[in-house]
């Protein structure tokens, strides 16, 4: 085995590093105090440092004189070797490493492709940290702190800097997820389904087709417009003009689901293209109706044919089909209203109707069929995939009050140990203080195993809760 070297504290020189945050040592701290430096400090041949400086600065906390090391004498500059090993480890999060990226290709007067060729990444993942190193301090902050993620950056940073701090506002608050955040930016403007325009658009940087990829994935935002106030400002200008157009037509309902009566659409039977045609021309026995998004939903007038006019045939036709759909109508109320009055609570029938309304595609009369228990069983069953579909928010208040509570009834098992790395479980051992047993060269395996040997009973991670 090759003997471990050590440095005096004080002979180790400490430069620029592109690490800025070096966030809580607290832990990192405590493990040393205890195990020592379980990784050697990376230092070139003038003794400066190049890789481990929360170590180092743990290290002085916990109060050690010396650390282990070991020399790199490769000519690799110093300012790459932190970006290499940071981007490796994890060690630096996506904004320092595009600071790093801005400062080196400013400072060494290179482009993207220079730089990505230097650390051995993709050009796109160069562009991606440049454009997240100049994002809005709240965003950053928000990505630093790992309440969002690198896809919500991203997403950000292809809007208007007041509408994406509005909009993490949203996604924290709704705790979206990188695609659920993708698919609500739909809603502030698909160019595909705008009506105005779209001239100006093209080229634009806010506009979804024009965007470099958005994710490591390579999707990107097709059709849509991040500039949420130019978008609303031509949809309004549109709506505006197209009102004026057709001013004398307009119908004016008392709310958003009026029609007008006595009017139909052209896919009526009884509109003819030849009529509806006619209407638009000459704007008589036509009416139309115009939202927000600039659409137009078209009426009619239906053409007027006397009765009289008809044969006799079809005229008692016409009328036994009135009669029909008014007693179908009448029959429907009557037995909806005398099952409100029949119907109790707590009931078998009570709960095949909740049911049936869970799950439209059961069978009726298998359901009402059912044993109490056999119903019970089934809505229980749709209560599950009710769970499935809430948020964390929601689902924590929806367990609770099934008399779920993570705080006492968690128990660590070896399926949930597998999502740490080995070094986190070294942290999660410092957090639930379990000490001993351990000897040098433990893999992750026996990691495990030694930490399901001891009482963890009640013993939470703070992450869970």
């Amino acid at each position: 085995m090759e003997k471990i070297e050590y440095i005096n504290i004080d002979e180790i020189i400490v430069k620029d590093n592109v690490r800025k945050d070096y966030g809580d040592l607290t832990e990192l701290t405590e493990s040393i105090k205890q195990y020592g430096v379980r990784k050697p400090l990376e230092l070139n041949s003038m003794k400066e440092l190049v890789d481990g400086f929360r170590r180092l600065k743990a290290a002085k906390i916990a109060g050690l004189k010396s650390v282990p090391f070991f020399f790199n004498d490769n000519t690799i500059e110093n300012v790459i070797e932190q970006i290499l090993s940071g981007t490796l480890s994890k060690n630096i999060n996506p904004v320092e490493e595009g600071n790093a990226f801005v400062k080196y290709m400013a400072d060494e007067k290179i482009q993207v492709k220079e730089m990505a060729k230097k650390i051995s990444k993709s050009e796109g993942y160069v562009q991606k940290r440049i454009e997240i190193a100049t994002l809005p301090k709240e965003i950053k902050d928000e990505l630093i702190a790992g309440r969002i993620e690198i896809g919500h950056a991203l997403l950000l940073k292809k809007m208007p800097d007041k509408d994406a701090k509005n909009y993490l506002k949203e996604i924290l608050r709704d705790k979206m997820s990188v695609q659920d955040a993708r698919d609500h930016a739909q809603y502030i403007g698909r160019l595909t389904d705008a009506k105005f325009d779209k001239t100006m658009c093209k080229g634009c940087r806010f506009n979804g087709s024009e965007q470099s990829e958005l994710f490591e994935t390579g999707k990107v935002l097709n059709g849509i417009c991040l500039n949420k106030g130019c978008y609303v400002r031509k949809m309004q200008e549109y709506v505006k003009k197209l009102k004026v157009e057709y001013k004398d037509v307009i119908f004016k309902g008392e709310n958003e689901y009026s029609r007008p009566k006595g009017y139909e659409k052209d896919y009526d039977s009884r509109i003819t293209k030849k009529y509806a045609d006619e209407c638009r021309k000459t704007r008589t026995n036509y009416l139309v109706i115009i939202n927000d998004k600039g659409e137009l939903d078209e009426y009619f007038k239906l053409p007027v044919q006397k009765v009289s006019e008809q044969p006799e045939k079809v005229q008692k036709q016409v009328r036994e089909k009135k009669l029909e759909s008014k007693v179908e109508d009448f029959k429907t109320a009557w037995l909806i209203r005398k099952c409100q009055e029949t119907i109790k609570p707590g009931t078998k029938e009570a709960k095949a109707l909740a049911l049936l309304e869970m799950d439209s595609s059961n069978d009726v009369k298998k359901t009402f069929e059912l044993s109490e228990k056999e119903i019970d069983k089934k809505i229980a069953t749709q209560a599950i995939s009710a769970l499935m579909g809430m948020g964390m928010k929601d689902l924590l208040i929806a367990t609770s009050m099934n008399g779920v509570d993570i705080k006492t009834q968690f128990q660590i098992t070896e399926e949930f140990l597998n999502l740490y790395t080995k070094d986190q479980l070294f942290n999660l051992m410092e957090e639930l203080k379990i000490t001993g047993g351990l000897e040098k060269g433990e893999t992750k395996e026996s990691l495990i195993k030694f930490i399901l040997t001891n009482n963890l009973k009640g013993k939470v991670p703070k992450i869970l809760i």
